[in-house]
């Protein structure tokens, strides 16, 4: 059986902010390519279900709200081994999922440019 890895990013390609969209793309494409079952979890358009063979769930939200989908996150991570996350809008809702329904988190952290986070919106 496949490790089962849900990855969550406040936005997924095709949707680009700042390119941390491209880091979490290819770390998804990595992941499957090794045999990992990969599913993202991300804000959007639901009708947009996989892109550039990726499977993706996106849930009707702004970037900013993905931290209010503390629910839709835990159910995801019910059927996965491994919650994936990223900095910014991501990484809290999945850890406080990842607790409720007993999974590991880990979270990538992007973005890192010294005394400048500081001052960083």
């Amino acid at each position: 059986m496949a490790l089962r890895v849900l990855v969550t990013h406040e936005r997924f390609p095709p949707d680009y902010g700042g390119g941390g969209e491209y880091v979490a793309l290819r770390t998804a494409q990595g992941l499957i390519a090794a045999g990992v079952d990969v599913q993202v979890l991300t804000a959007g358009d639901p009708a947009i279900t996989m892109h550039e063979g990726v499977p993706t769930t996106r849930l009707p939200t702004s970037r900013y709200g993905f931290n209010l989908r503390v629910a839709a996150i835990a159910r995801a991570a019910r059927a996965a081994d491994l919650i994936h996350s990223f900095n910014y809008h991501a990484c809290l809702p999945s850890l406080v999922a990842a607790r409720l329904v007993g999974k590991p988190v880990a979270c990538h952290v992007l973005a890192l440019f010294g005394p400048a986070w500081r001052t960083m919106r």
